[in-house]
């Protein structure tokens, strides 16, 4: 599913630099489980996990499509 990083309601261009893809379960947790998404200075998603989860709310990657 495509997700847009800054939401297009929001002002948030509809562009692949705004865009990442996510499985329909990982698309809930970014919208109904407190992740976040952000754009790294690479072009890739990072993915922050909610203060419950890692208190200092450390970006993630995925590792397996470098």
């Amino acid at each position: 599913e495509g997700h847009h990083i800054i939401f297009w309601i929001l002002g948030g261009p509809t562009d692949l630099d705004n865009l990442t893809l996510l499985c329909e379960r990982h698309h809930r947790l970014v919208h109904c489980g407190g992740w976040e998404v952000r754009m790294g200075g690479d072009g890739r998603p990072d993915f922050i996990p909610p203060a419950h989860l890692d208190p200092l709310r450390r970006p993630r990657r995925n590792t397996m499509h470098v």
